[in-house]
């Protein structure tokens, strides 16, 4: 799959997982920026209140 440089995470997100027919929910927030809710029916806190969606690049978590 071939994305544009300067593509964000939350760009491909939104490409693969409906092409995988993968659920997902967004939600925008303050600003123009989005926040993922859930990927396949699974939400922030439903593993305990400290659960969520984060991702890490070469094995750093981003700042933003």
């Amino acid at each position: 799959m071939k994305f544009s440089k300067g593509s964000s995470v939350m760009d491909v997100l939104q490409k693969v997982l409906p092409e995988q027919k993968i659920h997902y929910d967004v939600q925008s927030v303050a600003g123009g920026s989005k926040y993922l809710k859930g990927i396949s029916n699974l939400y922030q806190d439903d593993c305990g209140p400290y659960s969520g969606w984060n991702y890490y690049i070469n094995d750093e978590m981003p700042s933003e």
